[in-house]
């Protein structure tokens, strides 16, 4: 899966500046269970594993069209996913 380093100011052509896409992801988008949320500041650990082609496309999609970045679709993902199965937030296992 390739997803482009996101652009700089150095990289930025001198022409208008661009504006992103407003995401639009709302829970009737094919089941989503809830809208992403914005970029998250907080600390972070490394997290690699390999996905299924077709999951890596639906991806690289959402990316590129709506602007979400990697490490933020993953995370909701995965606090949506904890969330079903029951699993004690981070605070409650500390």
């Amino acid at each position: 899966m390739q997803v482009e380093p996101e652009p700089t100011a150095s990289t930025e052509p001198a022409t208008e500046p661009k504006t992103p896409r407003k995401p639009a992801v709302t829970p009737s988008d094919r089941g989503a269970g809830k809208r992403l949320t914005a970029p998250k500041r907080t600390p972070k650990v490394p997290f690699s594993t390999q996905i299924e082609i077709g999951t890596a496309r639906r991806l690289d999609w959402l990316v590129r069209e709506r602007r979400y970045k990697l490490t933020d679709i993953t995370g909701d993902a995965l606090d949506e996913l904890f969330d079903k199965l029951g699993v004690p937030t981070a605070d409650d296992l500390a």
